[in-house]
């Protein structure tokens, strides 16, 4: 699954549900998360939201320095569906969505308020520039 507490070091990344040390079933859908300084876990709100309305970056954050912000989709299973890049705390840059440590080809840009751009859309602008 993709949630695991801080002490299970069996994947690259690590996802730790706010203010639990304990392995936690996230529901599916969309959670905020943040990748703070000087951690290996991101940080992810338990709450579920539909994809592009998921809140609470400050409160994961406590408003200190991050590294990544966004929501993370997860399925029935916990697996990761999609990510993206929407925290209207943080802002964080497309350009360094390398930075969340999540895999690119799941990435889905935010061009604006509600509006996404798919994996496959990115990388062939990219490929063409």
């Amino acid at each position: 699954t993709l949630v695991r507490t801080a002490k299970d070091r069996s994947t690259s990344t690590y996802v730790q549900a706010a203010m639990t040390t304990r392995q936690v079933q996230l529901r599916p859908g969309s959670h905020a998360f943040v990748r703070c300084v000087g951690e290996v876990v991101l940080r992810v709100a338990v709450a579920s939201a539909p994809f592009g309305t998921a809140s609470g970056h400050a409160a994961l954050g406590a408003e200190g320095p991050t590294i990544y912000a966004g929501e993370i989709e997860v399925d029935d299973s916990g697996k990761l569906i999609r990510w993206n890049n929407m925290s209207g705390t943080y802002k964080p840059s497309a350009d360094d969505a390398h930075r969340a440590l999540l895999p690119l080809d799941k990435f889905w840009r935010l061009v604006s308020e509600g509006v996404f751009e798919p994996p496959s859309t990115i990388w062939a602008r990219s490929r063409s520039a």
